[in-house]
């Protein structure tokens, strides 16, 4: 408890960085507009009563289009505020903010290291790329989306210290977050896999056979498993005829592993500002080696963050690219790769600089304990000391 008093100033002076460095250069979109996808949102959302969207985020596997959104953010607003852009850009830059402290939390708790935890967070602060978040009311959702998938990872991560069985209370808490998130978008859907993977690393069976196996999944992937269950009618009920996204072309699957790496390299070119790399292969390359220097440091942490990357770009890896603004949740595990790597490679130098350190001064003369007194050894006759 000393010790979270004393790191309190460290820890309020770098809140305040991080989020006058997200307003700098964030900032100038608190002063936009309407776009048209604002104004068929509004619209949309208008015709639907308030008892309306809170059916259908109940019943979240019906075919509605996003209707968190519509009940937290268009409707109330439009009732409040009209067509007055001010107070849409007010609340979109609130929730953001809020999610650089979620992204914090959820990443303290996972790797319990506030150091990876700051420097995570402000790598994840601010990417130009992701423009349309900090300019567009429209990406309400992928900002909600964010503020609950995260939410209960980190509830989850938290609550997971007591034991790898939560409690109904819990489970009900948790589930009402990934529900949230499941009305928010379609992004949501992996957080199912990523908590068997937090198990995986950070939790795994004693051994790796068969009966272990069964022992580990049943005791530390039944909340997994129960979410799981949850997505698949989700997912189902987003290719009836009924839902919107079954009439798009641009939300038509092709998954194949080629698709994949020529989305994620496309994806890449914008985020690196580099039209020329990562083909196929490089992109293959690269990911390939993110895993193997996880694995050839031991570290858990990047592993975790590397399945991140993997894992949650999977609901954009198989439909027409999108502006980078999707990539808000994969983000985060890339910049959590980003701040282990540098926190190991630090460590690493410090240490090689530490044995360096400690072979010199096993080569050099040998000191008498006595102040002012420096030994250079003589044949067989012991020391002769020069006392200055």
């Amino acid at each position: 408890m000393n010790s979270r008093i004393a790191n309190l100033p460290i820890f309020i002076l770098a809140s305040l960085l991080i989020c006058v460095y997200f307003l700098a250069l964030a900032g100038q979109g608190l002063s936009a507009g309407f776009t048209t996808d604002d104004l068929v949102n509004l619209t949309t959302y208008w015709h639907q009563s308030p008892a309306t969207l809170v059916k259908e985020i109940v019943w979240y596997f019906s075919p509605s289009y996003r209707p968190l959104g519509g009940l937290l953010f268009y409707r109330p607003l439009l009732a409040l505020a009209g067509l007055q852009p001010l107070p849409y850009r007010i609340l979109c830059f609130v929730l953001l903010a809020g999610n650089l402290g979620l992204m914090y939390l959820a990443i303290r708790s996972i790797v319990v290291s506030s150091e990876i935890a700051a420097i995570s967070t402000l790598i994840g602060a601010f990417h130009p790329r992701l423009v349309d978040l900090y300019w567009n009311n429209g990406t309400i959702y992928d900002i909600l989306c964010f503020t609950f998938y995260f939410g209960a990872l980190s509830y989850y991560v938290r609550a997971r210290r007591a034991g790898p069985i939560l409690n109904l209370r819990g489970t009900a808490t948790f589930l009402a977050l990934y529900v949230g998130a499941l009305d928010s978008k379609e992004m949501a859907v992996t957080l199912p896999v990523i908590l068997i993977l937090y198990e995986l690393i950070y939790f795994p069976p004693a051994r790796f056979n068969i009966r272990q196996a069964g022992k580990w999944a049943v005791s530390s992937c039944r909340l997994a498993a129960i979410a799981g269950a949850m997505t698949a009618p989700y997912v189902w009920a987003k290719f009836l005829t009924q839902s919107p996204f079954s009439q798009l072309p641009s939300y038509h699957l092709k998954i194949t592993l080629d698709q994949f790496l020529v989305t994620y390299g496309a994806y890449l070119k914008t985020l690196c500002f580099r039209n020329h790399w990562f083909s196929k292969t490089q992109t293959a390359v690269l990911l390939a080696a993110m895993l193997v220097v996880a694995l050839l440091l031991r570290s858990r942490h990047l592993a975790f963050a590397w399945s991140i990357v993997l894992v949650s770009f999977l609901p954009i890896a198989f439909i027409p690219m999108r502006d980078a603004y999707v990539l808000y949740i994969p983000l985060t595990g890339w910049s959590l790769y980003a701040a282990g790597l540098l926190v190991s490679l630090r460590d690493a130098v410090i240490s090689s600089r530490k044995s360096i350190g400690a072979a010199k001064s096993a080569r050099s003369p040998f000191f008498c304990s006595s102040w002012h007194c420096c030994c250079v050894p003589i044949a067989s006759s012991g020391c002769g000391c020069t006392v200055s």
